[in-house]
């Protein structure tokens, strides 16, 4: 919880402007993100939402 994550497969599939926004299900607050070469980097909430698992919703600006 408030760390950040890097999700390294996302970075060959997505632009930074492609994506409109991310979510952590289970969470209201917005989540802070940018993608970098080394992939997707999403700060993780100060609450975590349960103990063992984390889903992150990623929404496009643009249907594929």
């Amino acid at each position: 919880p408030g760390e950040e994550v890097t999700i390294k497969s996302v970075a060959e599939k997505f632009y930074e402007s492609e994506i409109k926004s991310i979510k952590m299900l289970g969470v209201d607050e917005t989540l802070s993100w940018n993608m970098t070469k080394e992939g997707l980097k999403i700060k993780t909430p100060a609450k975590r939402p349960c103990d063992h698992a984390y889903v992150f919703k990623i929404e496009r600006k643009y249907p594929f």
